[in-house]
This record gives C-alpha cells, structure tokens and sequence, in this order.
C-alpha cells in the first residue's frame, strides 16, 4: 500500500495544476485536512487490502484507496459544489481526480488495473472559523505482487 499511496501523491502534483503541490498529501483519517494546507486540496486515504493467493508464489492484492478534495465555502449558494470561475468546486475536482488516475498503472510493476469505484456525495465540514466542502472518491486498485514469506 505505501507504494501505491506515494504513487498516487506523486502522480496527483504532477499531472495538474489546479491544486498547489503543497495541498495534495497522504493522510491518517479520510477526514483530516491537515493545518498546513489551503484550499482547494487533495487528502490521500489508504483503505481495505482483500488478498487472492494465486499459483506461482504470487497474490492478487486488491487495494481501496480514498481520496477526498476539499474547498472552502464560496459567498454565492453552491458554488463550493459546482465552482465559480476560477475557483474550482468539488465535483470539478473529482472529475480532475478521476481523468488522471482512471486507467493509470502509476508506473507500479505487477499493476493490473485501476480505476473510480464510487463517488459519495459531497458534504458541508465546518470548524469554528472555517467551513468547507468534501467530496470523497474511490479507487480500486489490482495488483499482482510476488509472495515472499520470509
């Protein structure tokens, strides 16, 4: 999992500008937003691993990852959800999300396939003095990997 977690980070700074490099990380908690970020960002999740023992000393691990994208509460009634030129809302990020993970083996060797399972509907997060919106994606990941014992 950490392999394709730090996969996943890299390919996210690097295949878009949208989102500042500093605001894309790997977190504890799907909903965490950590302190140093600003918005729009781009929190990273690790998730179940379902194992398949397979012939050859090999497994078939499939791996869940989440990713959420947060902004920050627009003035204008939905516009945190759908944006308004030029801050991007959280379906545009999504979809931004998707396009470049979608199909991708992130350079992985033994990476079979790749792709959004779901996408939960966004939500209203608030704290004292900031309110935002998250909307969470779902990738699944199947990836064939020598069994080593020892």
């Amino acid at each position: 999992m950490k392999e394709l977690l730090l996969a996943i980070e890299s390919e996210l700074k690097s295949k878009q500008s949208v989102v500042p490099e500093g605001n894309i990380s790997i977190v504890p908690w799907e909903s965490y937003l950590p302190s140093s970020s600003n918005t729009p960002a781009i929190c990273i999740k690790d998730g179940p691993i379902d194992i398949v023992r397979l012939a050859g000393d090999t497994d078939e691990k499939t791996m869940h990852v989440l990713i959420a994208v947060w902004v920050q509460i627009l003035d204008q009634p939905g516009s945190s959800v759908v944006g308004v030129d030029p801050d991007p809302g959280v379906l545009e990020l999504a979809k931004l999300v998707c396009s470049i993970l979608n199909d991708n083996m992130l350079s992985l060797s033994g990476m079979q396939d790749g792709y959004c399972i779901r996408e939960r509907g966004s939500e209203l997060m608030g704290a004292k003095t900031l309110t935002l919106q998250r909307k969470i994606v779902e990738f699944r990941y199947v990836w064939e990997v020598e069994n080593n014992p020892t």
